[in-house]
């Protein structure tokens, strides 16, 4: 009898943990889901909308998938549309970012953090290959002006002869950077 009783309760325990859980989850919302979905996911789908914008030559996608800070830029619609032109011919596929490549830097301070991915992929157009590179904020409690697109880099790939992944200059200089090695 004992038994049955200690199984009942352990099963009842089970099940508050688990509703608590499930409920805790979901009261956190969107904050919960940038730790669960993964960096590829995360950076793919940005990449997505960004090629997007690309195809449709639609600025102002572009101009709002960049931060509040980056968008105060008045340069980023004239960095967007050259953009559109160093592009050549249309785009008939992309890669992943798990193909390329895909770093995280998180930061926690005082009990706030701070979540920036940093992504690489290729785009095959109908007359070239490019590399792009791609910081993004996603998570930012010190400053939530700075969550969205940081910076884009952006070069063909016959102009990229070193022996590892594309990353731009390493400075990550936000907007739109053009052929920049």
């Amino acid at each position: 009898m004992n038994e049955m009783k200690i199984e009942k309760i352990g099963f009842a325990l089970l099940f508050i943990a688990l509703v608590c859980l499930l409920t805790s989850c979901s009261v956190m919302g969107d904050n919960m889901k940038i730790f669960k979905e993964s960096d590829e996911t995360i950076a793919d789908k940005t990449f997505e909308r960004l090629v997007n914008a690309i195809n449709s030559k639609n600025v102002l996608q572009i101009k709002s998938m960049f931060s509040n800070t980056i968008q105060g830029n008045g340069n980023l619609e004239e960095e967007s549309y050259k953009l559109f032109e160093f592009i050549q011919g249309d785009i008939a596929s992309y890669s992943s970012s798990s193909e390329m490549g895909v770093g995280t830097d998180i930061k926690s301070e005082n009990g706030k953090s701070k979540k920036e991915i940093q992504s690489t992929f290729w785009i095959k157009t109908t007359k070239s290959i490019y590399y792009l590179a791609v910081k993004e904020c996603v998570k930012n409690e010190f400053d939530n002006s700075d969550i969205g697109l940081l910076s884009i880099y952006i070069i063909k790939a016959q102009d990229w002869d070193k022996d590892y992944v594309y990353r731009g200059d390493g400075k990550w200089s936000r907007g739109v950077n053009i052929d920049v090695a």
